[in-house]
């Protein structure tokens, strides 16, 4: 949140950005422009984006439910 240890820091020229995924975790996210004479501007306000966690196994779930029923 204090943004001291950054996992992304660039300049681009585009309106959006695609970044490859991440580690699941939680992120801060804030985003300042520039003036053409290469002027930064003040920050935006931060965002937070949680990336999930892999949970490839919940399709499992339906399957062990009547195992839990037979107990």
């Amino acid at each position: 949140a204090e943004f001291t240890q950054l996992v992304l820091d660039e300049i681009s020229e585009a309106s959006e950005r695609l970044v490859p995924k991440p580690a699941p975790g939680r992120y801060h996210v804030r985003v300042r422009t520039l003036a053409p004479d290469a002027r930064a501007g003040s920050y935006g306000l931060p965002q937070v984006v949680e990336v999930p966690g892999d949970h490839g196994w919940l399709w499992l779930l339906p399957l062990l439910l009547p195992l839990l029923l037979l107990l």
